[in-house]
């Protein structure tokens, strides 16, 4: 069951952005550079790095989740080119990162799609925030965050 929708995200700074002590004075974000766009069949929220060094937005969990629950987040960069170099992405349950990874760039495409069960109770409107820090021509795509199915491994 999905958590968020790719229309609903919102950006967001100061005390709603948990990384907005980390923003570069220089940063921005053209808002034609994120925002719903097919992947693979797919829409995903899709954050053009090129044109938005520095983002993080928000939307409230549109279900529950409970502890114990499976959940999984399917996240697709294409190709990293830029000057060495990382770039930081992160998703976060109320300000508080699940999902943490520092990306070498230059570096190959990837997909991460981690599965793992929820630690805590959340209800539905627990705000959720997709971060990305970036610098070259890259592109990050949040294909899925669901809760819900089985847990590799479980009976």
């Amino acid at each position: 069951m999905p958590l968020v929708v790719p229309e609903d995200w919102q950006v967001v700074s100061g005390a709603l952005d948990p990384y907005d002590a980390r923003r570069p004075k220089d940063a921005f974000c053209d808002p034609a550079a994120i925002g719903p766009y097919p992947v693979g069949g797919e829409v995903a929220y899709d954050i053009d790095g090129k044109n938005c060094l520095f983002v993080t937005v928000a939307q409230p969990t549109r279900v529950p989740v409970y502890e114990g629950e499976t959940m999984l987040m399917r996240l697709w960069h294409f190709e990293l080119i830029g000057p060495t170099g990382t770039a930081t992405v992160s998703v976060c349950f109320d300000g508080q990162p699940f999902f943490y990874k520092e990306l070498a760039i230059p570096g190959s495409s990837g997909l991460d799609a981690p599965v793992w069960k929820a630690e805590r109770d959340m209800p539905a409107g627990t705000p959720v925030q997709f971060h990305v820090s970036n610098h070259g021509s890259n592109s990050y795509s949040l294909i899925e965050l669901s809760v819900g199915g089985p847990f590799p491994g479980d009976p």
